[in-house]
């Protein structure tokens, strides 16, 4: 009686001789031929159960004995298609999937490269974990599935875990370089089904499936992966995939597209962004390396609206970012103060500012200005008081002047910003009466742009600044709003004190006066109205502004609407000054 004997029993299906072998010999079912097959190996890939059944109720031991290649009996059940043969083993040793064999292949692994879906599928229900596992070279069970055409088992992968279409092996292969590799179109076919991207993903020496398919010469697969590119660049409309693959991070994609279609990389969207700037607005950092290796001038390209990837960064105020763009060779950031400006007028510092990202002020903000002013400019234009607070502690100079003598409080005036008015108040309160270059003050300012709500925060912290005259045309902050037209700013200051439509410019001209040279027929109604009262006194003339805001004195819209400019030009005051004194 011998091993011999056992292997015929097997064949046979004769279990009591299998029990009568073992009587006689105890340690019969460990015994192993020269490849370290034991009769329990043989009986796992035998079609009878009832020979393992037999086997393993005599001697359990032989469950975890390892063949010369390190397969277990698990590894035989599930390679040969066995189920029965797998369900019993699993009844009596459910970590044997555990097992490797010395390649780091697993009993899954077996049943996907030898197709045996039934094996698959059971070891899946009740382990799902082991769809990730990989063997000593990475490779998945997909990997071995793909590599011998089994549609039916990639079929199961992916209803598991659909992502795995993109695992990489220790080369960077995917499914479908192996697929590729092998000749398997239809497995090629499948995949593309799935996920189009599936096929559009590079190894680590940047070779795409269709790359792999001409290095093996396999014509069926060269010619339908070609057409399968073209198709997919076709229905996306190419700068649309390219976009999406920038948008998504998928370098490989982008990469692929380039090869095959250059033209892709410029591009553009409906903004008129090409696909860096789409990578940019994503926080795509390594889409925005591959697309500047690819293209390097692209870098400095720039949408409809004329932003650039700097003003882009820095409307996200991305740290991380702005470090990456600023790390290249052609990047604008190396520009001075990011000098470029867009279609608004802004520079990226300006757009950098307006984010309020304290952070990047902090990181940045000796690349975004070379004059503090300008600084203190940006942050006013939008009204962010953080931004400001931000600004001053790194310049610490809030009355810094730009080139026309206007301190950050003119700037509060003109922008309308009472808030910023009261901040500066705390840190430096004179700089709300401080006249600029031209002479006028923060209130004349904010008369001449209709800021009637920074009017009354400067007299609520300096009484008798409405009255106060500027330095060339004497001109009060009621000239100016008359001169302007700005019919609630005029009800306001005259609110405030009476005594302003008594006062006098350089020419003898009252703000009557004012609003009859240049007409402006609704405030000089107002005035005249004003002027035809008996008592000109504080407390009947307040009587006098509510009773002609209930008559049918009406003020007309383009003239009591408050005309603000827009947060990005700079208003024009020193010119319209000019003119003015021009005619007196």
């Amino acid at each position: 009686m011998s091993y011999t004997d056992g292997i015929n029993a097997i064949s046979s299906n004769d279990t009591k001789k299998l029990k009568t072998l073992y009587t006689k010999d105890a340690t019969i079912f460990q015994s192993q031929d020269n490849l370290g097959l034991t009769l329990a190996h043989r009986a796992a890939f035998n079609n009878n159960p009832a020979n393992l059944r037999m086997i393993l109720a005599l001697d359990k031991k032989c469950l975890h004995i390892k063949d010369k290649t390190n397969k277990t009996i698990g590894h035989y059940a599930a390679g040969y298609g066995k189920l029965a043969n797998l369900k019993l083993i699993l009844e009596n040793s459910p970590d044997i999937l555990n097992q490797k064999d010395f390649t780091g292949m697993s009993a899954l692994h077996y049943a996907a490269e030898n197709n045996c879906t039934d094996t698959f599928e059971e070891i899946l229900k009740r382990n799902s974990e082991a769809i990730e596992e990989r063997d000593y070279k990475g490779n998945t069970a997909l990997h071995f599935a793909s590599a011998k055409g089994h549609t039916q088992i990639m079929g199961v992968v992916y209803k598991y875990k659909n992502d795995i279409l993109f695992d990489k092996n220790t080369r960077g292969e995917t499914c479908a370089h192996h697929a590729a590799k092998n000749d398997k179109k239809e497995a090629l076919e499948l995949l593309y089904s799935l996920n189009f991207e599936a096929i559009l993903t590079l190894n680590h020496d940047n070779n795409s499936p269709l790359d792999v398919a001409k290095k093996h010469n396999n014509h069926s697969v060269i010619e339908y992966l070609t057409n399968s590119y073209r198709n997919i660049v076709t229905k996306s409309q190419s700068q649309s995939l390219m976009h999406w693959a920038a948008m998504r991070g998928k370098t490989d994609v982008i990469k692929i597209l380039a090869a095959l279609y250059p033209n892709t990389l410029l591009e553009k969207n409906e903004y008129g962004r090409l696909p860096i700037h789409t990578a940019v607005e994503n926080c795509q950092f390594e889409s925005i390396l591959v697309l500047y290796r690819l293209n390097k001038p692209t870098i400095m390209s720039r949408d409809y609206n004329n932003n650039g990837v700097e003003h882009i960064a820095a409307g996200l105020g991305n740290i991380a970012i702005i470090d990456t763009l600023e790390k290249l060779e052609y990047s604008p950031f190396l520009l001075p103060g990011y000098a470029r400006k867009n279609l608004m007028g802004k520079t990226s510092a300006e757009i950098a500012i307006s984010s309020g990202n304290v952070e990047l002020l902090k990181s940045r903000l000796y690349l975004f200005f070379t004059r503090e002013e300008k600084a203190f400019e940006a942050a006013i234009r939008t009204g962010q008081l953080k931004t400001l607070i931000t600004i001053k502690e790194l310049f610490k100079n809030i009355k810094v002047q730009s080139s026309n003598g206007n301190t950050a409080a003119h700037l509060a005036a003109i922008f309308g910003h009472p808030h910023i008015l009261e901040f500066i108040n705390k840190h430096s309160p004179s700089s709300l009466i401080t006249p600029n270059k031209h002479g006028y003050t923060p209130t004349h300012l904010a008369a001449i742009h209709g800021k009637s709500n920074c009017i009354e925060t400067i007299e609520k912290r300096h009484p008798d600044s409405v009255s106060c005259a500027n330095n060339q045309n004497r001109d009060t902050a009621a000239h100016l709003a008359c001169w302007k037209g700005h019919m609630e700013t005029l009800q306001t200051i005259i609110r405030l004190n009476m005594l302003a439509l008594n006062a006098k410019d350089i020419n003898n001209m009252r703000p009557i006066d004012i609003a009859k040279k240049y007409t402006k027929q609704q405030i000089l109604q107002y005035l005249e109205t004003l002027k035809n009262r008996k008592n000109g006194s504080m407390n009947h003339s307040a009587g006098i502004i509510k009773t002609i805001s209930t008559t049918n004195i009406t003020t007309n819209t383009t003239q009591t609407t408050k005309k603000t400019r827009p947060a990005e030009v700079e208003p024009n005051l020193h010119s319209a000054i000019k003119k003015r004194q021009k005619t007196r």
